[in-house]
């Protein structure tokens, strides 16, 4: 099984999120899940196809569309190491299981929380031609 790859500074940033104890929704970095889970690509790049057929049925021209229905993926443990059910983590010889990070939220000193994120990306392309690969890209880290 291939080695999950966790970003640091995500995960601090979940965990302050959870022990913070507000259970609000917490904005997600999903342009570092493009770059680092590797089946959130393809389902990005569905999405994209998705829109480009749409676009393409309407007049030349430029035009600015939001997506009204969300993408459902899931993130399997070998790609990213997150708390869903039955899912551990050995950090420095001890191994954190699921369950072990439910019980702070049993006892009330934790929150669960949604997490939701949005990818914004403008995209030329000629009519029935596909959309240059680069631009499906995420950008950078500066």
């Amino acid at each position: 099984m291939p080695k999950a790859r966790v970003a640091v500074p995500d995960a601090a940033r979940h965990l302050d999120h959870y022990f913070g104890n507000w259970g609000t929704a917490l904005s997600i970095n999903l342009e570092g899940m493009l770059r680092s889970v590797p089946s959130a690509k393809p389902l990005f790049e569905l999405e994209v196809a998705e829109a480009k057929a749409f676009v393409e049925q309407l007049d030349p021209g430029t035009h600015s569309i939001t997506s009204t229905r969300l993408a459902q993926g899931y993130n399997q443990q070998s790609e990213s190491m997150n708390w869903d059910g039955g899912k551990k983590v050995d950090l420095f010889g001890v191994t954190i299981t699921d369950e072990f990070m439910g019980e702070f939220h049993r006892q009330g000193l934790a929150k669960e929380f949604d997490c939701f994120g949005s990818v914004r990306r403008q995209l030329s392309w000629q009519h029935g031609q596909p959309i240059p690969k680069p631009q499906l890209e995420a950008p950078s880290i500066r």
